[in-house]
């Protein structure tokens, strides 16, 4: 759907006031840690970003939206299926917790239903304006 429609730019704009609001009414945090946060944004941002991090967004960028929207594809699904019903049938296991695992291709008649033109199910749509969200 969000391909079909493109980036949206209220809908950037909703989030950009829900982040701030969360980022200006957080609760206090320990100092050292507030501390190992600005050092961990030392590497990743400018100067003028290292108390925000990536707390907040700045700028709509409908390109870069649409960058990662063009990324979003059935060649590039990640299925995860969690069940108890497989505990035990699973031949791998990962090395920090021994979780057991598998790994499997997408089913070929699943890639080409995806890759089709799929009819968007009716109920699904972009949500309405929040009208809470002050601007």
């Amino acid at each position: 759907m969000l391909q079909t429609l493109g980036p949206q730019q209220r809908i950037y704009e909703e989030i950009q006031r829900i982040e701030a609001n969360e980022f200006h009414y957080q609760e206090q945090i320990d100092p050292i840690e507030y501390v190992e946060d600005i050092c961990e944004n030392m590497q990743l941002f400018p100067k003028e970003d290292l108390l925000t991090g990536d707390q907040l967004m700045f700028e709509y960028n409908p390109e870069v939206i649409g960058a990662a929207l063009s990324l979003l594809t059935p060649e590039n699904a990640n299925l995860m299926l969690l069940s108890p019903e497989h505990e035990g049938l699973c031949p791998l296991r990962e090395k920090w917790f021994g979780t057991q695992y598998s790994v499997e291709d997408i089913q070929q008649s699943w890639m080409e239903q995806w890759s089709g033109n799929m009819e968007l199910h009716s109920d699904l749509h972009l949500p309405a304006e929040n009208k809470f969200i002050g601007g």
